[in-house]
């Protein structure tokens, strides 16, 4: 993903650019899932020298049916 701010907020927001890579896994039939992902988002902010806005996310998420 890659999202850029429309010139009138530029000053304000930061591009960003996302790369997620994801999984999921079902137990006993569709009773039970399983799913994660991870994240690394890069920033750029302009005007912050030296700044390091770039991080990792990690999700995870169980989903039961009945």
């Amino acid at each position: 993903t890659h999202v850029m701010p429309g010139k009138s907020i530029r000053s304000l927001e930061r591009a960003v650019e996302q790369y997620t890579i994801g999984m999921n896994h079902y137990l006993r039939g569709h009773r039970l899932k399983l799913q994660g992902d991870l994240t690394y988002e890069k920033n750029y902010c302009v005007g912050v020298a030296g700044a390091d806005l770039n991080r990792w996310q990690v999700r995870f998420q169980i989903e039961a049916g009945i």
